[in-house]
């Protein structure tokens, strides 16, 4: 009960999210799993095929892009309430 609560209060704060009903929201909550990394630990990589949609309820994600000559540029710094992914 307490995780769905916290789930719930998590999409709330979600702005592409704003416009469902609580039903709605509901429903992703209950098809909503915890997945938690370490610094560094990469989530998705660029090029692969995306299955999921995350939502950062803590920490920071680094956003980069691999460059022609190797290195990684950051493109972006997402925080809490942040999502990304796609299907």
């Amino acid at each position: 009960a307490d995780e769905k609560r916290l789930r719930m209060k998590l999409l709330a704060n979600v702005p592409l999210l704003s416009t469902l009903a609580k039903q709605e929201l509901d429903q992703v909550a209950n098809s909503m799993s915890t997945n938690s990394f370490q610094e560094g630990e990469p989530i998705v990589t660029e090029g692969e095929t995306g299955t999921q949609f995350f939502i950062l309820s803590k920490g920071k994600v680094r956003v980069t892009k691999k460059q022609e000559d190797g290195t990684e540029k950051e493109l972006v710094v997402l925080r809490e309430h942040s999502f990304f992914g796609e299907r």
